[in-house]
């Protein structure tokens, strides 16, 4: 499979995400405590440092193996594309947790509610909206890339 700079770089950036975070939120759920301790920290600096690392080290080895190709206006209109309903979702999902939230503090003095947002859970959900729109926008612009049109 010939691949483009581009979506060479895109697919290392996918599977750099979807193993760093991956493995945290993997390790997360196990551990879901109420609260940050020493280890939910770490494991949070670790998946934030880690996948800054992984994405430096892969675009400074894939960068001299190959030419890099000048953007015309396709790539531009893929990536504006990508980017407008990445975060278009990213707002309708922030949005969604803010209301949860919200509904959670309003409801938490009855005896009905189950599920309080704690700063642990509301912390993680943040973090997993943000990996969901960036997961979808690497996946547009593969998926835009791959079939030609926009």
């Amino acid at each position: 499979m010939n691949l483009t700079y581009q979506e060479r770089g895109i697919w290392g950036s996918l599977a750099a995400m979807l193993v760093i975070y991956g493995y945290y939120f993997a390790t997360v759920l196990r551990v879901a405590n109420d609260d940050f301790d020493g280890a939910s920290a770490a494991r949070l600096v670790f998946a934030t440092v880690g996948i800054i690392v992984i994405e430096a080290v892969h675009h400074t080895i894939f960068s001299p193996k190959s030419r890099v190709e000048p953007r015309n206006e396709q790539d531009v209109l893929i990536e504006g594309k990508a980017y407008r309903s990445a975060y278009f979702l990213l707002v309708a999902v922030l949005f969604l947790s803010m209301v949860a939230m919200v509904l959670s503090n309003l409801f938490s003095a009855s005896a009905a509610a189950k599920f309080i947002m704690r700063p642990f859970i509301t912390v993680n959900l943040l973090l997993l909206c943000v990996v969901v729109s960036e997961g979808l926008k690497f996946l547009m612009k593969l998926f835009f890339h791959q079939s030609g049109r926009v």
